[in-house]
């Protein structure tokens, strides 16, 4: 028995004074690299000898607190690692489940069970195998899956990763190794993730790869077509001794095969920008009847060489006026006409337009063409898929009309659908829209072309002036565009209509020339060098010039059109521009001053 060593008895000495206690004996506890764990100190009344037995006594009781202590710790250790493995486990993006060496489950968990929609009271009864009958149940292929599983049983050491597809559509990653402990295998370790979302990414980008690589080689074909005749043809026109009818027909050709290149490029313009959602509606007042005629006219060159029929339609009584997008339903009527006209070798195509409701119109194309098989409809509206490829490469087109039209009448709150067809009798398709009757406007009707009704009275008046005697002598103008060839084409389309034309290379020098006269009309280009056309209509308002400026421009979408409004122009062309289109917006400007 000696001094008080121990901090914690120091503290109590006083009390231990108060107890009559005299004899304290103190002992570290060491645990394992004489780590000290702690003291143990006995107290007594009186002093006791430090006798052999009595210190083997002490030392054996420090010893057995030592262990005690370590293994309270070892435990409290084991429980905290074990917990965090758990938690680990558990908080994976992988289902895992763990199998012995006879195939009884030793782990799992909550990932695996979601993955496999296996109950918690199957796992909790120790049915191994109606676990494993639940979950295989849900496979395309179940007898795939056993027959692996078997495989890597027989080869223990073996590891394994494959894909697994579940009947509701999930794609499963599964990857099984053999779990060892000291060199020794004692069961399996399974894992299972969930990459349905990737495997379909995939899928769909494959898929994206291929369609883009059939777009290409479509639009490659089908451009290269009417460019290859257009070549061809204007190489024929430089041949010398040429007569006047040949040269007619190779012109007519060229000019052709150049329609035909547009309207792709066209089609190609605006199925990308309905892609990509950037394709904008612009409903106005229309003149129904003007557009029916219109796209009759459009067509009529088309029906004459293939010898057939063609009728135009009204059932009932339609409103003169509608609020629609002139331009898009015009472009439905014409890929559906043009799409009838091409597949018809003899008979005929028809136009039935009827009202179905106070703002529903139907558009009925029939014709007595080809026809199309219940297995080719399906595929009838996919873009650049063709219903018969044998006989469509005689025919020229992109595949892309009728994919196009049904996008335009679903802008315009309609459809396009076939409504009936069979091989070799012909097909009917059925385009609807929906559009408002203007308000202001005069009740005109009409129920067949030509024949309007106010009320129950005829009008005897003629619908629209017709543009080819238009004259616009005396008319100025000034014509701005750095192409020097596409200033030969304008005046070219303006000759002998008594126009007066002045010409500048670039904006800058447009403006200039605009700035010391007034000119009727000013035609000007939007990409040209020194200043676009962009810079020099904002220079000429901003300067106060108030005539009109039309742009005229080989930006086609409506971006830039909006664009060219906002900038200054009064109007916007595409080129290339028809001579005809040319004139009537000439005109039109014209009558408005």
């Amino acid at each position: 028995m000696g001094q008080l060593k121990d901090p914690i008895s120091i503290k109590y000495k006083e009390e231990m004074n108060s107890q009559n206690i005299s004899g304290i004996w103190e002992e570290p506890i060491l645990g394992v690299g004489d780590k000290l764990l702690g003291v143990l100190s006995i107290f007594s009344p009186q002093p006791q000898k430090e006798t052999e037995s009595n210190i083997k006594i002490i030392k054996s009781a420090a010893q057995v607190l030592s262990l005690s202590l370590e293994h309270s710790r070892t435990q409290e250790f084991l429980n905290k690692t074990v917990s965090l493995l758990n938690a680990t486990v558990e908080s994976t993006a992988d289902g895992i489940l763990v199998i012995d060496n006879e195939g009884k489950i030793v782990s799992l968990n909550r990932k695996f069970l979601k993955i496999w929609n296996i109950p918690q009271e199957i796992i909790s009864s120790g049915q191994d195998k109606k676990a494993l009958e639940h979950a295989i149940r849900q496979l395309r292929d179940p007898e795939k899956f056993l027959a692996k599983v078997e495989e890597l049983y027989r080869t223990p050491e073996a590891e394994s990763f494959d894909f697994l597809e579940f009947k509701d559509g999930r794609c499963i990653e599964r990857y099984s190794q053999p779990q060892k402990l000291d060199g020794v295998t004692i069961g399996r370790v399974w894992s299972f993730r969930d990459v349905t979302d990737r495997f379909r990414a995939e899928i769909a980008a494959k898929a994206a790869d291929q369609a883009r690589i059939h777009f290409l080689a479509n639009v490659s074909h089908e451009i290269r077509t009417p460019l290859g005749a257009i070549m061809g043809f204007s190489e024929m026109l430089s041949t010398p001794f040429l007569k006047a009818d040949e040269t007619q027909s190779i012109v007519g050709k060229i000019k052709a095969n150049g329609e035909h290149l547009l309207k792709i490029i066209e089609e190609i313009l605006d199925s990308s920008k309905l892609e990509f959602g950037r394709f904008d509606m612009d409903r106005s007042n229309v003149d129904l009847c003007s557009l029916l005629v219109d796209t009759q006219n459009v067509l009529l060159n088309k029906i004459q060489q293939k010898g057939i029929e063609f009728s135009l339609e009204v059932e009932g009584e339609l409103p003169r006026m509608i609020c629609t997008d002139s331009r898009r339903l015009k472009q439905i009527l014409l890929n559906l006409l043009d799409n009838s006209i091409k597949f018809t070798e003899s008979g005929k195509v028809s136009l039935r337009v009827s009202r179905v409701e106070k703002n529903f119109f139907k558009f009925t194309v029939k014709d007595t063409g080809i026809g199309i098989s219940k297995e080719q409809a399906e595929k009838l509206f996919i873009p650049f898929s063709q219903v018969d490829s044998s006989y469509s490469r005689r025919h020229k087109g992109t595949g892309l009309g009728l994919a196009l039209a049904r996008q335009l009448a679903q802008m315009l709150g309609g459809d396009v659908v076939l409504t009936e067809s069979a091989i070799g009798i012909g097909s009917t398709f059925t385009a609807t829209i929906a559009a408002e009757i203007p308000e202001g406007e005069p009740q005109v009707f009409f129920n067949k072309i030509g024949n309007f009704v106010e009320g129950n009275e005829k009008i005897d008046k003629k619908t629209q002036e017709q543009s080819s005697g238009t004259s616009l002598q005396g008319v100025s103008l000034l014509l701005v565009d750095d192409t020097y060839d596409n200033q030969l084409i304008i005046k070219h389309f303006l000759k002998n209509l008594g126009v007066q034309i002045d010409t500048a290379a670039d904006g800058r020098e447009g403006v200039d020339k605009a700035s010391r006269r007034n000119y009727d009309i000013i035609l000007m280009d939007i990409q040209m060098p020194q200043m676009d056309g962009y810079q020099a209509v904002s220079l000429l308002r901003n300067k106060g010039y108030a005539g009109t400026v039309i742009s005229l421009t080989a930006h086609a979408g409506e971006q830039e059109r909006v664009k060219a409004m906002e900038a200054g122009f009064n109007d916007f062309l595409t080129k290339p521009v028809s001579r005809q289109t040319l004139i009537n917006t000439i005109s039109q400007h014209l009558k408005r001053t």
